[in-house]
């Protein structure tokens, strides 16, 4: 038998200070200034100002955010972080 890994699409918008994306399977890090979620294939870093989680729907895989974003960065493997690594990060 054969194991197969399925990868799901996502997708990002971006309007008047809210962040909507789709694809979410887990949402690892939520601080004021960075979000770490974990899609189907690779993790995503967002960072910025006033970020807010407004709504996070694990199931339909949606997630809405507000604040200032400044970065966003996909990371191909998903690496947890310690704490202390995101502490002095």
């Amino acid at each position: 038998m054969e194991n197969t890994i399925v990868k799901s699409q996502h997708s990002l918008k971006y309007e008047n200070g809210r962040i909507l994306v789709n694809g979410v399977i887990n949402l690892d890090s939520f601080e004021n200034d960075v979000i770490i979620a974990r899609l189907s294939d690779k993790t995503m870093t967002i960072k910025g100002e006033k970020l807010n989680v407004e709504d996070l729907n694990i199931k339909t895989g949606v997630m809405i955010i507000s604040g200032i974003m400044n970065s966003l960065v996909y990371h191909q493997k998903y690496e947890k972080l310690s704490f202390i690594k995101r502490l002095f990060k």
